[in-house]
């Protein structure tokens, strides 16, 4: 027990839906579109998640259960998508603080693999890492969650699980329950020198996306980003920044190594806030910011960018958001 790594803690929020899709090529105004259609409904997204792939943009979002049905009526509307995939009962579950240390979705991709367990979407911040998965998957997940990590707060699976018991009415209740003129965020920190790392895998467990990060945390890497989400080529795509330097002494040139730039920020009430996003993405696009991908889980945005725009980044976080400091790491 004392070599597993540890945790602080986890929540979990079940009866949620999600969707998966993928954008026509407009030259990026289809994810704005999107996130705009969703703000105009005054639907709350708990995760969402916002990647390229080729042309394409793929976006994998949930929703609480009661705006199931609205979401669906929504986007089954929409002329400039389609969707890869759904999934009706879905829950998140978010684990903290990791710390932002590549060897926990190592270690938990792993045992994913060793018991077949999928995944629709993952998302990490500096605080958490986020897993969009079936809620049938539950007690399946909990019982992997203590073979492979240790608990600070929890000795068992079942005290887990007695924990997690009334407290998504309290978070229904609080989030978005206040809608500010310009949201406040705690801070906006910023990671520059990054390389950006975009790959295709097969399987859904994400277990080769773990491996990967295994190699990252052997070198004492710090993960700034990742996120994962269903290819229109069927498998996962998955999108992580590391260190650039220690990269590059290690890995061949390749097109799929970007320069980048990772900026982070959370504020008290925009875990998922209907149209915090949409006010980021215009303000990018309205300066031709060429974002990588974008997580929004847990009161975290998260984002990478190209190693050249992050000046104008932080400027277009300053339109939108009250930031009261800037930190560079």
């Amino acid at each position: 027990m004392s070599s597993q790594t540890r945790l602080n803690g986890s929540k979990v929020l079940k009866g949620a839906a999600s969707l998966t899709l993928l954008l026509d090529p407009d030259q990026g105004e289809g994810p704005l579109r999107l996130s705009r259609a969703v703000a105009d409904a005054e639907i709350n997204l708990p995760y969402v998640t916002l990647v390229r792939e080729g042309a394409h943009w793929i976006v994998t979002l949930s929703v609480d259960g009661p705006d199931k049905t609205r979401i669906h009526a929504l986007l089954d509307e929409g002329k400039s998508w389609r969707i890869l995939g759904r999934e009706s009962r879905c829950m998140v579950l978010s684990l903290f603080p990791h710390q932002s240390n590549p060897r926990v979705p190592a270690l938990l991709f792993e045992a994913f693999g060793k018991s077949g367990v999928e995944v629709q979407g993952a998302a990490n911040s500096p605080s958490a890492l986020s897993l969009l998965l079936r809620q049938d998957l539950l007690d399946e997940v909990s019982a992997l969650l203590f073979e492979t990590f240790q608990f600070s707060s929890y000795r068992t699976p079942g005290e887990w699980k007695a924990a997690q018991e009334g407290k998504e009415v309290l978070y229904k209740e609080v989030v978005a329950s206040y809608q500010e003129k310009q949201p406040k965020v705690y801070g906006l920190t910023c990671f520059e020198n990054q390389l950006f790392v975009s790959g295709f895998t097969s399987e859904k467990t994400l277990v080769s996306a773990g491996a990967a990060l295994h190699e990252a945390a052997t070198a004492g890497l710090r993960l700034n980003f990742f996120t994962a989400c269903p290819s229109a080529a069927g498998g996962m795509k998955v999108l992580y920044c590391l260190p650039a330097r220690t990269i590059e002494e290690t890995a061949p040139p390749s097109p799929a190594h970007t320069p980048a730039a990772v900026f982070t920020m959370n504020g008290p009430h925009f875990g998922d806030r209907y149209g915090i996003a949409s006010e980021l993405l215009e303000a990018f696009h309205k300066r031709g910011i060429g974002l990588l991908a974008l997580n929004c889980t847990v009161a975290s945005i998260t984002g990478a960018v190209g190693a050249s725009d992050l000046e104008p980044a932080i400027e277009a976080v300053q339109t939108c958001f009250e930031v009261p400091s800037v930190i560079r790491a």
